[in-house]
């Protein structure tokens, strides 16, 4: 029986269903359910939702619908919020077994006999063992005749800390993920485990430049160029801390456990670590293992004693943020292709017992960096894009006009203008004379115009734009995502062959990452941005990076994850093998 994909626009998402499969089936079985409530006859008209096949979009009921051949499913904003408003009562729910603690002990709790000491029974009752500071925490504590009592903050069998009187109702803990681009602090409550809040913004490092190598050239070339970018890092994250003080006062008085992951330069960065080492082959880093270190030693707005732990790397430019997307990986035993979509891609072929890794640089294009009218996913930018037998639709980020374009957007723009032929399999645009002669009747020929003397493609026009200039697509930028989707498809196609399968043989693909998150992904395999295996589904896990930093802060069992995952990692450098070259040039066309 034949097999067709079905893509679900909203959400990205692709299923593989079988010939003659009723639309409605389908929507179900993906968790859409549509209102059918003339029991699927084809009479009350709820279940009508909008289609396009082979470029032609209309509007169909689902319920009478067979599926005949691959499709593209829009549903609307009632269908898509029905069913939104039933995930959203439904909380991400991580294990709670944290290792830090807190547990308050009266002075007649330390008092127990005559002759022995306050120690005992914290040995005996709790088997914990306190460092020096903490015994002389607990000297001046029992001395001071105003206190009563004391409250051990415990990581495992530590005494990390110890505070005067009862304090075990505040105990905070902080997952961050760094990114090159930008940093995710996720704030919790670690008496019970419950969320604060999620806070983010830019990474201040990109002052000094939008990629990792221009950040260790800043290191090389400029004088405090390290420190310079150590403050940068240090300087988003208190300014993340500071927004969560300001909804929780007590929170950085009480913030004893801080769980980072990054990519390698951001580890570097972050601890102060010169990263010439990965500036130049064979790209080596410092420390690769698990690194722990306290306030005290870090520029952090934390208690001195605060615990601050940054996951381990798995080699060459694949960080600790890879490190953490694994942890999340269903523990199936199958084989798993593993993509986070960036200036420097980091893939991953495997399972927990053998996974290859390895990374492709691809330029800041993807993140809407080096194009004409590229900018970060912010207001006025393109994100989505399609051009329909009489129309162009396009969605900008903040619903106000737009004024250029990010990476889900121009991933978009690229497939429309190879699906209607304005670009070539080569990348060429063509010129307006050559595009009429070929396609005569085309309704968007006079969208082919130039910019800074180059060949270019109008997105939107002067009147839709934001200050009254059109926003262009050049040849250039065609060039620049060519390089980028080149590198990217040859790193996956090799690592694949080097793990010693097909890519049929793989159970799915999974898209790490914010740009993952965002791009249509039949788009993005349509351009050859990511390789497309038939009957192998592809879809997004989200930040995975920045799910997997969560789960360590909260079950201490995932750093025994993380050793086995470590242990069963083995990096390969792809860029020096000799067959890289070659593949990659091929991997350039459309």
């Amino acid at each position: 029986m034949n097999t067709y994909e079905v893509f679900f626009y909203h959400s990205n998402r692709t299923v593989i269903v079988n010939e003659h499969a009723l639309l409605s089936d389908v929507c179900a079985q993906s968790g859409y359910p549509l209102d059918l409530v003339c029991g699927g006859k084809g009479t009350c008209g709820k279940c009508k939702v909008a289609i396009k096949i082979n470029g032609h979009k209309e509007t169909v009921l689902a319920c009478m619908t067979k599926i005949s051949e691959d499709m593209t499913v829009y549903l609307s904003a009632d269908q898509i919020d029905s069913q939104a408003k039933i995930l959203s009562e439904k909380e991400e729910s991580f294990i709670f077994n944290s290792s830090i603690r807190k547990i308050y002990l009266s002075k007649k709790d330390l008092v127990q006999e005559e002759y022995g000491s306050y120690m005992t029974p914290i040995r005996q009752s709790h088997h914990l063992e306190p460092d020096f500071a903490s015994l002389r925490k607990m000297a001046e504590i029992m001395s001071d005749e105003s206190a009563k009592g004391l409250t051990l903050i415990a990581d495992s069998n530590r005494v990390i800390d110890i505070q005067t009187n009862d304090t075990s109702s505040h105990l905070y803990g902080a997952a961050i993920d760094i990114g090159t681009t930008s940093v995710v602090l996720y704030a919790y409550d670690m008496t019970n485990g419950r969320l604060i809040g999620t806070f983010s913004s830019l990474n201040g490092q990109i002052a000094r430049g939008a990629d990792v190598i221009s950040r260790i050239m800043h290191c090389t070339t400029q004088i405090d160029g390290l420190q310079d970018l150590q403050s940068k890092i240090f300087e988003t994250i208190n300014t993340l801390l500071a927004r969560v003080q300001a909804q929780k006062p007590e929170f950085k008085e009480h913030l004893y456990k801080i769980i980072l992951c990054g990519n390698s330069t951001m580890q570097h960065l972050f601890h102060g670590f010169h990263p010439e080492g990965l500036g130049k082959s064979p790209f080596i880093s410092v420390c690769t293992d698990t690194i722990t270190s306290e306030g005290r030693d870090l520029g952090l707005h934390c208690p001195d004693k605060c615990q601050i732990v940054f996951l381990p790397l798995l080699g060459g430019f694949v960080g600790a943020d890879t490190t953490a997307v694994l942890t999340t990986v269903e523990n199936d035993n199958k084989i798993k292709l593993m993509i986070d979509l960036g200036t420097n891609g980091e893939i991953a072929v495997g399972n927990r017992h053998k996974y290859l890794v390895s990374s492709t640089a691809c330029g800041p294009a993807l993140e809407g960096a080096g194009l004409s009218f590229g900018m970060r996913g912010t207001a006025g930018a393109i994100e989505s894009f399609e051009i329909l037998e009489d129309s162009i639709n396009y969605h900008v980020i903040g619903e106000v006009q737009p004024k250029g374009i990010c990476g889900s957007g121009i991933v978009d723009i690229v497939a429309e203008l190879l699906k209607q032929g304005f670009i070539d399999k080569t990348g060429k645009m063509l010129k307006k004379d050559a595009f009429s002669i070929k396609y005569p009747n085309h309704p968007f020929t006079d969208r082919i115009s130039e910019y800074n003397n180059s060949i270019a493609f109008i997105v939107t026009t002067a009147d839709e734009s934001a200050n009254g200039q059109p926003v262009f697509v050049t040849q250039k930028d065609i060039r620049q995502i060519q390089l980028a989707k080149g590198a990217i498809k040859t790193g996956c196609i090799m690592l694949v062959q080097k793990y010693g399968v097909s890519g049929a043989e793989l159970s799915e693909i999974l898209l790490a990452g914010a740009f993952g998150n965002y791009i249509n992904i039949k788009n993005a395999q349509y351009i050859g941005l990511i390789p497309k295996y038939d009957h192998i589904p592809t879809r997004s896990i989200g930040n995975g990076a920045g799910t997997g930093v969560q789960k360590y802060l909260l079950d201490q069992s995932e750093a025994l994850l993380c050793d086995q995952i470590i242990a069963n990692t083995t990096h390969v450098e792809l860029a020096s093998d000799l067959d890289f070259q070659q593949i990659y040039v091929s991997n350039m066309n459309f």
